[in-house]
């Protein structure tokens, strides 16, 4: 099963690594989630088209901010460690 993290977690990774939480752009590429379920990221999570999704909303910082939604999603997906990290280091 697909292993994905919560909206939270891509907005802390945002914040730690650009200084906002780019919420608009995270709720936008998972909007997907609520007709496909675990299956949402066939949609807007390839790295380019999420990049210009990010753009688009958000300007340059807004495409990191994708760019990392996506790898941060196939990073917890790999392995269940990382997600619990990230999420513990969020609680912190």
């Amino acid at each position: 099963m697909l292993k994905v993290p919560e909206r939270g977690v891509h907005n802390y990774t945002s914040r730690l690594l650009l200084g906002k939480s780019f919420d608009e752009v995270h709720r936008v590429l998972d909007a997907p989630v609520k007709f496909l379920g675990s299956k949402h990221r066939v949609l807007y999570h390839e790295p380019v088209e999420a990049a210009l999704i990010g753009f688009e909303i958000a300007g340059f910082e807004g495409a990191l901010a994708a760019l990392m939604h996506v790898t941060v999603d196939e990073l917890c997906s790999r392995d269940k460690r990382m997600k619990n990290l990230i999420k513990r280091v969020r609680s912190i």
